[in-house]
C-alpha cells in the first residue's frame, strides 16, 4: 500500500475519530472529500489508483480540484470551504507523520484559503414594520 492511501486510512479510521474525537458525521464528510479528490484524479487527470501518491500533489492540483468541485459537481461556496478544511487537515496530518511532506502542507495552508460566502440581502422593512419593531 502506498503512503497516500495508508495516510488516508489512518486519518479516517484512527486520527479523526480516536485522537481528535470527531463525530461520525465529520469523519464521513472528510471521507467524502478525499473520495471526491480521488475521483477527480481518476476522471480529470486519468490517473490509475497505483499512480496516486503524495508526489503528484501541489497547490495547483488542489486548485484544479476545487474548480472541478465548483463546475463539475456544482458545489457551493460553503461546501467548497468545508472541502478546503478537510484537505488542509489531511495534509497537516500527513506532514506530522512524514517530515518530507511539511513543505507541501505549509504551502497548502498558506495558499489554499476558504472564500467568503455571499451573504443574503435581507428585504427592507416597511416604515410601519420598522416602527413596530422599534417600539
Amino acid at each position: 500500500m502506498n503512503s497516500f492511501f495508508k495516510a488516508v486510512r489512518d486519518f479516517l479510521t484512527d486520527y479523526l475519530p480516536n485522537r481528535r474525537g470527531r463525530s461520525p458525521h465529520t469523519v464521513q464528510s472528510y471521507r467524502d472529500t478525499l473520495k471526491l479528490l480521488i475521483a477527480f484524479l481518476r476522471e480529470s487527470k486519468n490517473l490509475k489508483l497505483t499512480k496516486i501518491d503524495f508526489n503528484i500533489f501541489d497547490t495547483d492540483l488542489i486548485y484544479e480540484y476545487l474548480d472541478w468541485l465548483k463546475h463539475n459537481r456544482k458545489c457551493g461556496t460553503t461546501t467548497i470551504n468545508q472541502r478546503i478544511t478537510a484537505i488542509r487537515s489531511f495534509f497537516r496530518y500527513a506532514a506530522d507523520r512524514d517530515c518530507a511532506l511539511i513543505a507541501l502542507s505549509q504551502e497548502i495552508d498558506k495558499k489554499i484559503k476558504a472564500t467568503k460566502a455571499e451573504g443574503k440581502i435581507a428585504d427592507c422593512l416597511s416604515e410601519t414594520a420598522l416602527q413596530v419593531f422599534l417600539a
